[in-house]
Order: C-alpha cells, then structure tokens, then sequence
C-alpha cells in the first residue's frame, strides 16, 4: 500500500512537472530564430500566416544594402543596431539548440563588419583604409545569403 502512494506522488509530481515545463529548448530556440529572421508573429507569439496559411519571410528587412564609406552615420548605426538585436536572438537560439549555430555566426559575421565600420566613420576615416577588407565584404554578403536562406527555410517549415 505504502509503495502504491510513492508511486502516485512520483507520477502526480511528474504530471505537474510536465505542465508546468512549458516548451522545450527547440521550441524556445525556433521562437528566438523567427525573431532572428525577423518573422512577424501574432500576441500569442505564433507566426503570422497569410490567408493561404503560408508564413511570409521579407528578405529584405535584414538585408539593406549599405555603402560603408557614404551612408549616413545614423543610417549606418540604426542598421547596427537593428542586426545587433537579431544576432542576439539568433545567438540565444543556438544556446538552446545548436542547429541555429550557422544562422548566430553570419549575424555575428555582420555586426562585426559594421562595427568596426562605423567606429571607423566616426573617427573620420575610411572603413576601406583602415579596417574592412574586400574580403570581409565578400564575408558580408555572403553571411547576408545564407541568412536569407535559412530564414526562407525556417519560414516554410512554419508554413507546413
């Protein structure tokens, strides 16, 4: 008898436990790619669906094109800090899940670019002259694809 209530409080204990565990990591973490990938969600969180169902990627929120040398500062610093926002999202997805390690390190990649270009700017100078290379700029672009594409993947795997 006494064996028959220890085995009613571990299965009511891991019932409780249970709901009150809430999403798992991967689910957390896909939660963190959407906002990486700037997916629009619903006030429940959820993506948000066009009326065939489809979850909608707009490529080209995160993908403005930049002229490192002419732009604005404040232009250049807003897309800084824009990317900042959606490489720590991506960066606590991978903490989560590490299948999102690719999608944190190209938004790393890209905030580090415009980083180094804009405290460039700031002190006068030209990112070209002293701090970014044709290389990073071809890093840069194609950190900007492979975004694009893993955030168009993420889109139509919501959309299933």
């Amino acid at each position: 008898m006494k064996l028959i209530r220890v085995m009613a409080v571990v299965v009511a204990g891991s019932l409780l436990l249970s709901a009150c565990g809430g999403q798992s990591d991967e689910d957390r973490a896909q939660g963190f790619a959407m906002k990486a990938c700037a997916i629009p969600t619903d006030d429940g969180g959820e993506p948000s669906r066009d009326p065939d169902g489809i979850v909608q990627f707009d490529d080209s929120i995160g993908a403005e094109l930049i002229n490192l040398n002419t732009d604005p500062i404040p232009e250049l610093q807003n897309i800084f800090d824009y990317l900042s926002d959606l490489s720590s999202n991506a960066q606590a997805a991978t903490q989560l899940d590490s299948t999102w390690s690719s999608l944190a390190d190209g938004l790393t990649l890209r905030v580090g670019l415009l980083s180094v270009s804009v405290s460039a700017r700031k002190r006068g100078e030209n990112p070209f002259d002293s701090a970014v290379t044709n290389s990073d700029v071809a890093n840069y672009n194609q950190a900007l694809s492979e975004w694009k594409s893993e955030c168009s993947g993420l889109a139509t795997l919501l959309s299933e």
